[in-house]
C-alpha cells in the first residue's frame, strides 16, 4: 500500500487535535491543522501552544513550518489521503445525539474530499453512528472509506499516551482498516482491530469508567453486544 503523507486534523487546534497532529507529524507525515479559530491557527503558525501540553513546547517549533502547518481553509482538504475529525457527536438539551447536526458538519467535509481518501472519527460517537455515517456517503456516491478510530488521552499528556497506550481502530471493510493500520501503526506501540460498533462501545467504557453508570439503554447494549475479550481487554489497561 502507498505510504499516506497528506493528513488534515479537523477540530485541529484543540486539546485532542493538536497533539494528534504534531505526533502525526513528527512520526514523517504531512499534517494540516484545521480548525475554524483564527487566533489560535495563527498562534500555532508562530510556534506557540494556545494551551499547556507536556513537551508541546519544545516539540511544536520543531514542526511548524516543515510537516505541519494551520488553516482555517477548507480548500486542503480536497488533496488529503487521510481526515481525521476530533469533533464529537452534538447533542441536544437533554443530552440526546444531534445526528443532523453531525450529518451537516461531515456532509460539509466531505464535498471537499478526494475519491479514494479516509475519513477517520476519533471522538466520542453514540453506538451505530458510524455505520449511519457511512450508508449516507454511500447513498452520497462517494467513494470515501471510513474508519472510527477511538481517542483516549489525558490532557495534557496526550503526546507521551499517544505513543506509549495501545490503539483501537476499526473499520468495516479491508481498504479502510489497512488505511487505519498504515496511519496509526506508525505511532502506537499496539493495534486493537474491532468492528466500529465494539469499538464506538469501548470508547464509551473509557469515558465511564464503569458500565453500570451508563444510560441503561446502552449498558444492556453492551451486555448484549460486546461481550468480546478485545474491548474488555482494551478498556482496562
Amino acid at each position: 500500500m502507498k505510504v499516506t503523507r497528506n493528513i488534515v486534523v479537523v477540530g485541529g487546534c484543540g486539546h485532542v487535535g493538536l497533539p494528534f497532529g504534531m505526533v502525526l507529524a513528527d512520526h514523517g507525515m504531512q499534517v494540516v491543522l484545521l480548525d475554524v479559530d483564527g487566533p489560535k491557527v495563527a498562534a500555532i503558525n508562530q510556534g506557540k501552544m494556545p494551551f499547556r501540553e507536556a513537551g508541546a513546547e519544545t516539540l511544536l517549533p520543531q514542526l511548524i513550518g516543515k510537516s505541519l502547518r494551520a488553516t482555517t481553509d477548507p480548500e486542503c482538504l480536497r488533496i488529503a489521503e487521510v481526515v481525521i475529525s476530533v469533533i464529537g457527536t452534538p447533542v441536544d438539551e437533554h443530552l440526546n445525539p444531534t445526528v443532523t447536526a453531525l450529518y451537516r458538519s461531515l456532509d460539509d467535509l466531505i464535498e471537499y474530499m478526494p475519491e479514494g481518501s479516509l475519513l477517520v472519527l476519533r471522538s466520542t460517537l453514540y453506538p451505530g453512528i458510524t455505520r449511519l455515517i457511512k450508508d449516507r456517503i454511500d447513498e452520497r456516491k462517494r467513494q470515501i472509506h471510513i474508519a472510527f478510530c477511538p481517542e483516549r488521552i489525558a490532557e495534557g499528556k496526550a503526546i507521551e499516551e499517544l505513543t506509549s497506550l495501545p490503539q483501537i481502530i476499526s473499520a468495516f471493510d479491508s481498504v479502510a482498516m489497512a488505511k487505519a493500520r498504515e496511519v496509526f501503526g506508525r505511532i502506537a506501540p499496539t493495534l486493537i482491530e474491532l468492528e466500529p460498533l465494539e469499538a464506538e462501545l469501548a470508547k464509551l467504557f473509557t469515558n465511564s469508567g464503569d458500565i453500570s453508570i451508563l444510560p441503561p439503554p446502552i449498558s444492556s447494549i453492551c451486555w448484549l453486544r460486546v461481550m468480546a475479550w478485545t474491548s474488555t481487554a482494551y478498556t482496562m489497561r
